[in-house]
Order: structure tokens, then sequence, then C-alpha cells
């Protein structure tokens, strides 16, 4: 147990998920290191939190969306980023009998959906904020809030 305490530092909500879905699992990523290539909803879901990111960000100051073209503009981007990236360290996405160009447009879409419908009922005061707990001398839960708004 003394080399577990060494590399256990913290929990998130992703690693308390993981563990209670299936403990193996948790061994080989949070443990053992080895990450299994993400799913294209993953890569869907990662872009569009990118966009909602930025667009907030800058909101915290202007009080004004960015133009949906703009922030769809972002999600494409994370998007490619994210698929560049998948193959960085594994074998790529695992698409899943997914049109990865569909994906894409999902993603896209989701964006233009989100900043007309929802983020203009948003005033953030924070984005991303990081969030602490300690739990004992060892260990301590750490996560993200993505928006606080007013």
């Amino acid at each position: 147990m003394d080399v577990l305490d060494n590399i256990i530092d913290h929990l998130s909500a992703s690693s308390l998920y993981t563990w209670n879905t299936c403990p193996r699992q948790y061994y080989y990523r949070y443990i053992r290191g080895l990450k299994e290539p993400p799913k294209g909803v993953m890569i869907l879901g990662g872009a569009s939190h990118v966009g909602n990111e930025v667009n907030y960000r800058q909101k915290m100051q202007t009080r004004e969306d960015l133009p949906v073209s703009q922030v769809q503009e972002v999600v494409a981007d994370a998007f490619h980023k994210k698929v560049q990236e998948a193959k960085d360290y594994s074998d790529g996405v695992k698409w899943e009998n997914a049109d990865p160009g569909a994906v894409l447009d999902q993603s896209v879409d989701c964006a233009g959906v989100h900043v007309m419908d929802i983020a203009p009922l948003v005033q953030p005061v924070s984005v991303e904020e990081k969030v602490e707990y300690q739990v004992n001398d060892e260990l301590k839960l750490v996560g993200f809030i993505d928006v606080i708004d007013d």
C-alpha cells in the first residue's frame, strides 16, 4: 500500500466514477497510467466544452456572447486538436461506426445551439474554478466547476 500512497495524491470526479464503475479500469488508468483511446462522443463533448469556456471567459468582461460562428470555429479547432492528441498517444479515436465528419458537424451544431439558447441565460463570474478539499495529510479531492453565474 505504500507504493499506492506515493502514486495517488488526489481523487477527481472522473477517477471516483471510474473506480465505482470498474476498479480494474481504475487500476490501469490511474495507477499504471494506461489510457484508453477516446470515443468520438468524448471528442465531441471536449470540443464543445472548449467553445463554452472561451465564450464564457470573454463574457465575464464584455457581458456579451461571442458570435455563433466564432464559437463554432473554436469548437472545430478544438475538435481537430483533440483528434490529433488521440493519435499522438494511442491508435486514435474510437469512432464506433460514426463518421468523424458527422461527429464534427454535430460538435459545431451543438455549439451553435448552446450560444443561441443557453449562453444568453448565463452571466459568468467564474469559469473553470478549481476546487480542492483536503481529506487527510496525504489525499485531497480535486475538481473544476465549469461555470459560476451571477
